[in-house]
């Protein structure tokens, strides 16, 4: 299953009332029905046929949403629609393959999915990501990275209980070897002992107060906080005896409410229901578990259960509404393959679930799945892996087929064989480095395509060389540590560690290492044994500090960034080149070249006057190293105006070519904002005295000529 956006229109236009109305979500361009059209080459044609007015990036734009919308979403995907006003978006699931069907909306949405409309989502519930991914102009666009949040959306508007992820951290303890000594033993012991107490005071026996107190006292009961159990052991005895006669069934007519309710009266001890629970251990400890009010109201929390009445003053609606939940983790627990003995254990597990801290859980149990299971505590829907030796393989989609690379292409206003050749680089050598002068997308590209790997089962991490960057930040090295008061050190696993770790568990994805700034690192002391094993990934290498061998999985990649105006370059030796394909993103070259035209014609076609702004001043600076990267001005928020330009040239552009030109007044004074305005309008001679921007000749006067 995947989540998709489709836009319910566009330039103050918005029709997503008429989408939930008709259950309906729409897109259309005026081909007529595309039915039977199934590849974009196809769609590419008519559109070339029916739609001459469309070229350049608007063709690939509108082909790729007519290719998405028609062929690629799926019966039983979710569909977000972003209104174009400050409204909700509505949420459902697609119930239909494509339909032409002209007259069901407004003219231009002929092209058609039905779907079923679940809920609306106010905007201010998406996060930051998932908001900015609803954003732009591409009306049909995938946002299966943000499944999981939009299945935690719809989760708490729709009121489902999230039963799923409680049951499977609860499956993890009841598998851990240890769950009866730490949790449910010594619950079945205090019982036992209570009964024993109350059947000597029931008989009369002389010796039941004695009986009591080392049921609270004894070494191995956990049951409440000492202060609790104090204040109940130091009740005056008679008002205690009759207490406990009125919880442990004087009057055998009673009902468990009458008993708790006549306890809690009399006794008024600690909060209602959790002392009387206790006692009620006498009866059956499996059937009557103790009531503690903080993890189950997190409890009720984590599943979605009512937690009103855990508020109640009434001990018995506390108590009977705790009973309620037991009940329904055991219903929710056995039909999902998890069979709990009774009572006992759903109260253990749930305490277990709500209470563990990262140092009382299960030693065998991954760092990986400790901290995900801390995240959960916290709310964050995860999913938690499953115990060891039960994992279903991981579902990988290969994120390098003809269609993807194309789609990824697509969203990087690259022609896909230019991003084509990348991925040829980092299938044959699995390590590349992107090189070229600032603004050019280096990074920006770099982290889309680990972004990429990680949507297609696989995941990434990005780290910054630097002067101090050593060795042991990046492999591994012993990190100051404190244990049990005493200072010393632990051996901590770099970001290379972690991530070859994560690659050779699951060889069928892809993970990525981002190295951003490669070249600003002490190259040769960061990467140490690593510069044979980037050459022979089947070998393996004793690690500096860790005598276990070695090596780099081949589902590992490395794409690393290098500003070319950085003197640092040319320190990089012949041996790191020798390891890395490099691809050059420079402003005068595919595929940064017309990448800043092609965005504002898609975003802000009035300011397309920018990149021959930039291009002009490009062919004045001296090298393609040197050059103006375009992502200065591909800018949304604020807007790019003449105003907003001016500022971005004279604050990031200016100093940048002054550190160029630095003591070289003369040389700069060419690329002053005005100077270039008025040469890219025809105003002005260039600085040669000769051929304008335009390409106009100037006579004597400085006047254009005819």
């Amino acid at each position: 299953m995947e989540a998709w956006k489709v836009r319910s229109g566009g330039k103050g236009r918005d029709v997503s009332d008429a989408f939930w109305d008709k259950k309906v979500a729409a897109i259309g361009w005026g081909l007529g029905d595309l039915s039977g059209v199934s590849t974009r080459e196809e769609i590419r044609d008519r559109l070339r046929a029916e739609r001459p007015d469309l070229g350049g990036r608007s063709l690939i734009n509108v082909t790729g949403n007519l290719h998405r919308f028609v062929n690629e979403i799926q019966v039983g995907d979710l569909i977000l629609t972003p209104p174009t006003e400050n409204r909700d978006f509505l949420i459902g699931r697609c119930q239909s393959p494509y339909k032409y069907l002209p007259g069901l909306l407004p003219e231009g949405y002929e092209d058609v999915r039905e779907v079923n409309w679940l809920t609306r989502i106010p905007r201010s519930a998406l996060s930051d990501g998932l908001r900015a991914s609803c954003n732009g102009e591409i009306t049909v666009s995938n946002l299966s990275k943000h499944i999981k949040e939009i299945e935690a959306l719809l989760e708490v508007l729709l009121g489902e209980a999230r039963w799923d992820e409680f049951i499977d951290w609860a499956k993890r303890f009841y598998e851990w070897e240890q769950f009866d000594e730490h949790e449910r033993d010594y619950k079945l012991r205090v019982g036992e002992r209570l009964d024993t107490a109350k059947q000597a005071l029931l008989n009369g026996s002389s010796n039941w107060q004695d009986l009591l107190r080392m049921v609270f006292r004894a070494p191995d009961s956990y049951l409440r906080d000492w202060r609790v159990n104090d204040a109940f052991l130091k009740l005056d005895g008679p008002l205690m005896e009759e207490a406990l006669l009125k919880i442990w069934g004087q009057d055998i007519f009673d009902s468990l409410a009458d008993r708790m309710r006549g306890f809690q009266e009399l006794s008024q001890v600690g909060p209602p229901g959790v002392m009387a629970s206790i006692l009620l251990m006498a009866d059956d400890a499996t059937q009557h578990p103790m009531y503690r009010y903080r993890p189950l109201q997190e409890a009720y929390q984590l599943t979605g259960y009512p937690s009103a009445a855990n508020d109640s003053s009434d001990p018995w609606e506390r108590y009977e509404h705790a009973i309620g939940f037991f009940d329904k983790f055991i219903e929710e627990a056995s039909s999902s393959g998890l069979r709990l003995r009774d009572r006992l254990d759903a109260q253990a597990l749930t305490w277990c679930v709500t209470h563990y801290s990262k140092q009382d859980l299960p030693k065998d149990w991954p760092d990986e799945v400790k901290e995900k299971f801390i995240a959960y505590q916290r709310g964050e829907i995860v999913t938690p892996p499953l115990p060891a030796g039960t994992e279903d393989p991981p579902r990988v989609d290969d994120p390098w087929s003809p269609e993807k690379i194309a789609s990824l292409a697509e969203g990087l206003l690259w022609e896909t064989d230019e991003l084509q050749k990348v991925v040829d680089g980092l299938k044959d050598k699995k390590q590349v480095i992107f090189q070229g002068p600032p603004g050019t997308g280096k990074t920006y590209v770099a982290k889309r395509i680990a972004e990429w790997c990680r949507d297609h089962g696989g995941g990434f991490q990005i780290v910054q060389f630097h002067p101090s960057y050593s060795y042991e930040d990046f492999v591994e090295g012993f990190r100051p540590t404190l244990s049990d008061g005493q200072a010393g050190f632990k051996l901590a696993k770099g970001p290379l560690r972690v991530m070859a770790e994560k690659a050779d568990a699951n060889p069928e994805a892809t993970f990525i290492l981002v190295i951003d700034e490669i070249n600003r690192g002490n190259i040769a002391k960061v990467l140490g044994e690593l510069y044979f094993l980037l050459e022979y990934r089947d070998e393996k290498v004793g690690l500096q500090y860790s005598s276990e061998p070695f090596y780099l999985p081949k589902n590992l990649w490395f794409i690393g960034t290098m500003n070319t105006t950085d003197r640092s370059i040319a320190l990089v030796d012949a041996a790191l080149r020798r390891r890395f394909y490099f691809f050059g993103f420079f402003p005068d070259q595919a595929p940064i070249e017309g990448l800043l035209e092609r965005w504002l014609e898609g975003n802000n076609p009035k300011e397309k006057w920018v990149s021959g702004l930039v291009n002009l001043a490009n062919r004045k600076l001296e090298g393609r190293h040197l050059g103006i990267g375009p992502s200065h001005f591909m800018k949304k928020d604020p807007p790019l105006d003449e105003d907003r330009v001016r500022f971005i040239w004279e604050r990031a552009v200016i100093p940048y070519i002054e550190e160029q030109f630095f003591g070289n007044e003369a040389r700069l004074e060419q690329f002053a904002y005005d100077r270039l305005k008025r040469e890219l309008d025809g105003t002005a001679p260039d600085s040669d005295g000769g051929a304008q921007a335009g390409g106009a000749a100037s006579d004597d006067n400085g006047q254009a000529g005819g």
